[in-house]
């Protein structure tokens, strides 16, 4: 099993190296790889993993936490080719792997990026009366997640302070709660691949805004504007952080 998930974390780092220099096709096939390779496995032995639970053994959290990983990883290749859905779907497995009894490292990516992707994959409904979008009842989830990066002991971490205000802003749009954010994580001083990370994440969402949909939510427009304006204060903050 040992073998098998490090030749699978060695064709993802390839993937995520191709994919940062924009080679999206040469990226593709080694993260579908890797994910075969870690699913083969879990096919294998998740049953196993499963009853065990948090009493697993080390190669078997290991495979729990590599396709957690993996995933995730997939998921965000897909969000690089606009393949909203498809990343969607890849964050849901990921999540899956991420909440598992067996997993012991603490992290709220997948969970986010689930979320943050169904809005880019139907941004008009932004905050809708029944926002509903892949099956999941956004306000509901994104709720949860609010409070899951509050009460986690990453809540004085700087990735996990901008996912937080990431996620306020798709609830509640740019006004105090998100103003609060911000604050918060200006005050953990956040290093400049921070800032860039979460910038690349506001103009993906700021350039889905910008194409006006058929049937726009009346919140539609404000979130538009608010996502511009969040985009220029990270990128205000990104060439600060590269000056340091």
């Amino acid at each position: 099993m040992n073998t098998t998930i490090k030749e699978a974390l060695r064709r993802k780092d390839r993937a995520r190296t191709a994919r940062e220099d924009g080679d999206l096709e040469r990226a593709a096939p080694l993260i579908e790889d890797a994910c075969r390779l870690l699913e083969v496995l879990w096919g294998e032995y998740g049953d196993t993993i499963d009853a065990a639970g948090s009493a697993a053994g080390a190669d078997e959290r290991d495979l729990v936490e590599a396709l957690a990983e993996v995933h995730g990883i997939r998921g965000g290749l897909y969000r690089s080719m606009g393949r909203y859905a498809d990343a969607a779907a890849a964050y849901d497995r990921g999540f899956e792997f991420e909440i598992h009894p067996a997993r012991s490292k603490e992290s709220l990516y997948n969970r986010v990026q689930r979320l943050l992707n169904r809005v880019l994959w139907d941004p008009g409904a932004i905050r809708s009366a029944g926002w509903h979008v892949g099956g999941l009842d956004l306000w509901a989830e994104l709720a949860d997640a609010e409070k899951a990066l509050r009460a986690t002991s990453l809540s004085r971490d700087p990735w996990a302070a901008a996912d937080r205000l990431v996620v306020v802003f798709l609830q509640k749009g740019f006004g105090d709660d998100v103003e609060k954010a911000w604050s918060e994580l200006r005050a953990l001083e956040p290093k400049a691949f921070v800032w860039k990370s979460t910038l690349r994440t506001l103009q993906d969402l700021r350039r889905e805004l910008e194409h006006a949909p058929t049937h726009p939510s009346v919140q539609w427009a404000a979130a538009r504007d608010g996502s511009a304006r969040l985009v220029e204060r990270f990128q205000e903050a990104l060439d600060k952080a590269k000056g340091e």
